[in-house]
């Protein structure tokens, strides 16, 4: 998601955020300590942020996904969808 397009209806305030490396920063409620976004600070990407997953409070549902390190998961548990699968 465009970092412009994101308009958070309340709570702004309680955000706080954090470098965590020389080109990312990190966003998190600062009474609960949970994640809330990440996002480049410079360089290709920089407009884009990354919301949490579990902050939302409706289905999502993207039509671009993928599985990363499949390699390291747990032996037991079997992809069964079509998603392109990388090691």
């Amino acid at each position: 998601m465009l970092r412009s397009d994101l308009h958070l209806a309340q709570g702004a305030d309680g955000i706080k955020s954090y470098q965590s490396s020389e080109s990312v920063i990190r966003q998190f409620c600062a009474e609960c300590g949970s994640s809330l976004f990440w996002s480049r600070s410079q360089g290709e990407y920089a407009e884009w942020i990354s919301i949490a997953m579990g902050t939302l409070d409706s289905m999502f549902t993207s039509d671009k996904q993928k599985h990363i390190e499949v390699m390291s998961k747990a032996t037991w548990y079997e992809i069964q969808d079509h998603w392109p699968q990388f090691q």
